[in-house]
């Protein structure tokens, strides 16, 4: 989660960001749509991080080295998520899209 406080006056934040990443479980799904494939992920910040597959494979190298950011967040609000493009990439390859 990322936290600050914002001053209204000078339309900045008056001490410094504070972000804190927890671990958490996620569940990938693939759901098929007359629009193309879409891969969502359960349990994220939002409840709503969900990807068009073919968006998604021209980005996805097989060797994990990256991490895959499915929710940048918002301060005070929603809290940043980043998953593990190795697990995406695996997941993708299982379901054989």
């Amino acid at each position: 989660m990322e936290k600050a406080d914002w001053d209204r006056t000078f339309q900045q934040y008056t001490n410094r960001r504070v972000i804190s990443l927890p671990d958490k479980e996620l569940e990938m799904v693939l759901k098929k749509t007359e629009r193309g494939d879409i891969l969502q992920f359960i349990g994220g910040p939002t409840g709503h991080e969900s990807y068009y597959v073919s968006d998604l494979l021209g980005t996805f190298a097989p060797d994990g080295s990256d991490n895959f950011c499915i929710c940048a967040g918002t301060v005070n609000s929603w809290p940043m998520c980043i998953v593990s493009r190795k697990e995406v990439f695996d997941f993708l390859q299982k379901g054989k899209l």
